[in-house]
């Protein structure tokens, strides 16, 4: 080619290179959280309580988990997996029947929580669990960059973590929109961290509130059998032995199995409605292929799953971060219910996995990384798009990770096996802002043109 015709070529992989990594990385990302910031305030200032049989609120979820709540608060917790207990209850709380329902699939952790803001009234209720879901996604922030040593090194590399996560659409959606996603990171980032700093009793609290969404909960806690971690599932399961009393107090002894049940005849339901949102392996492969060749292929994504957890427990054993990463990874590919904005939740693999690869080659990761990472960022409301594709496009996301987090799993093992317990040493280069100022991660030899 010649040098005319590679000019612009050249010059369009410099303009991508700059605007994946900071300072104009974190201009962008926090111009964007400026603007949903203006969107969403706008919306939370213009909602009214719900009348009229209207389902669509604009509180996302939060309409199922008032509902749990109610019934808690009132009294009916016999009731909280009753079908037709929560379509009354809920027809009263819309002011009239909705030809559609938001059934309470939690167990009951979420729905005891929130009654103590019953007494509140609707919209005062979903304000304040608003305020508490962005409390806990900074608690979230807050521990992931103690776990990420390399970003937090380079320079703005902390802020802009935390602007591009709080910005990332589905993220930022689950935290005002009245979803429980950001309780769910903040939870398992916690576990990460505590892991990672070998604090058993904090692993295993983080391990014990995870029931609260039990997939987590139990892909975490089979990850850690593997890894012969007893003292955190043992405190885990102290914990979720609690969750049970707690809950049969208000519900009954036999709530899970009420759970079950209940879970059992809403599924088809949800699944008419929107069986295409959902992303994990389970629901793609359900959704493309006839059930009995569906069934082997799920049988087999999940044993793949924990032929990976069983390979590599001895990174678990350590606390190593892409462990965690992997464990995140695989609990969503293996889970039956995995919404399009569950995908936020990959904000931690990927974070520990960007910091994993700075540790351990002392640059960025390459400008194509970079790339598929910004098309995940910016390319999230495709999810939409799912019902004329036929297909699910944030499974590609979810297996991208994936693969990333079993290669650095794989770095990790054959780094141990030769002696190197320790990442190797960031490779810095003198900052060309300012003299005296902070390093600047060595440029990624990978990425030059």
């Amino acid at each position: 080619m010649s040098t005319r015709g590679s000019r612009p070529l050249a010059d369009l992989r410099s303009a991508l290179d700059r605007l994946t990594v900071p300072p104009l990385l974190t201009a962008v990302a926090a111009l964007l959280l400026v603007l949903l910031l203006a969107v969403a305030g706008r919306h939370l200032l213009h909602l009214e309580p719900p009348s009229g049989g209207r389902i669509d609120v604009g509180t996302g979820d939060f309409l199922a988990f008032w509902t749990g709540a109610v019934l808690l608060h009132d009294g009916a917790g016999a009731s909280l997996y009753d079908v037709s207990a929560q379509q009354h209850l809920q027809a009263q709380i819309l002011g009239g029947q909705s030809p559609q329902f938001q059934g309470y699939l939690n167990p009951p952790l979420l729905a005891i929580a929130l009654s103590l803001l019953v007494p509140l009234g609707y919209l005062p209720a979903f304000y304040a669990y608003v305020l508490a879901c962005t409390i806990l996604l900074v608690a979230g922030l807050v521990m992931l960059l103690r776990m990420v040593p390399s970003i937090r090194g380079h320079r703005l590399g902390a802020w802009t973590l935390v602007l591009v996560i709080a910005s990332y659409q589905p993220m930022f959606q689950t935290t005002v929109g009245g979803q429980n996603t950001p309780v769910t990171f903040a939870l398992l980032t916690g576990l990460a961290l505590a892991l990672q700093a070998r604090s058993s009793g904090w692993a295993a609290l983080a391990l014990g509130l995870l029931t609260f969404k039990p997939q987590y909960a139990v892909g975490a806690g089979i990850a850690l059998l593997f890894a012969g971690n007893w003292p955190v599932l043992a405190g885990g399961a102290l914990l979720g032995g609690c969750h049970w009393l707690v809950g049969a107090w208000w519900s009954g002894l036999d709530w899970p199995l009420d759970m079950l049940a209940f879970m059992r005849a809403y599924r088809p339901l949800e699944l008419a409605a929107n069986a295409d949102t959902h992303f994990s392996w389970v629901s793609v492969v359900n959704l493309l292929l006839p059930t009995p060749i569906a069934s082997v292929l799920v049988a087999l994504g999940a044993l793949a799953v924990l032929a990976a957890w069983w390979r590599f427990r001895e990174l678990g054993r350590r606390g190593d971060p892409a462990w965690m990463a992997l464990v995140v990874c695989g609990t969503m590919f293996a889970s039956p219910h995995q919404q399009y904005y569950d995908v936020a939740l990959l904000a931690l693999p990927v974070a520990v996995l960007i910091d994993h690869h700075i540790a351990l080659r002392g640059s960025m990761p390459s400008l194509a990384t970079r790339l598929l990472l910004a098309a995940a960022y910016v390319g999230y409301p495709l999810w939409s798009c799912s019902e004329w594709l036929r297909f699910q496009p944030l499974f590609l996301v979810l297996l991208g990770v994936s693969g990333w987090a079993i290669r650095c799993c794989m770095e990790s093992a054959n780094a141990a096996a030769l002696g190197e317990f320790a990442p190797q040493r960031l490779h810095v280069a003198a900052s060309h802002d300012a003299p005296g100022g902070p390093p600047a991660l060595a440029e990624d030899p990978g990425d030059r043109p």
